[in-house]
């Protein structure tokens, strides 16, 4: 039979090795965790990737203001709706008259033009789906 001292060299070993396990299976999902979080995504709906280069074309830390026409309030609505889910969490702002950048949105280029004439606005870049970046006219 071992010595008490040798039992108790056998406890520190085996818990040392344990707790090296214990740490290797908790430090692996964080790891893990920490680099999904920090890692760019791609865009992952239709709806991201239809908005990702109007959204790239968006100055960083400007005021965004909204301009719509369309044929009913509720067109306008799901388009500003449909920008403010791809710009978050950024906030589209309602109106046009003191934003340095206006996304303007109609269903046609007639009404696209009316819409710009009222407002004073003038097209930079135009996008998929009605859209267009703004700006001011001086």
């Amino acid at each position: 039979m071992p010595s008490p001292a040798v039992r108790e060299g056998g406890r520190r070993r085996g818990f040392a090795w344990y707790t090296a396990a214990a740490l290797v299976l908790v430090a692996l999902p964080v790891r893990e965790l920490i680099r999904e979080t920090t890692r760019p995504r791609a865009p992952e709906t239709p709806l991201d990737i239809s908005f990702a280069p109007l959204v790239a074309a968006l100055p960083p830390d400007v005021a965004i203001g909204w301009a719509g026409d369309g044929s009913t309030a509720h067109d306008v609505f799901t388009a500003r709706a449909r920008l403010q889910y791809a710009v978050a969490p950024r906030v589209v702002g309602r109106g046009s008259e003191r934003a340095e950048t206006v996304v303007a949105w109609a269903p046609d280029e007639e009404r696209m033009a009316r819409l710009l004439r009222e407002r004073g606005l003038s097209i930079g870049a135009r996008f998929e789906g009605g859209y267009a970046l703004c700006r001011p006219l001086p």
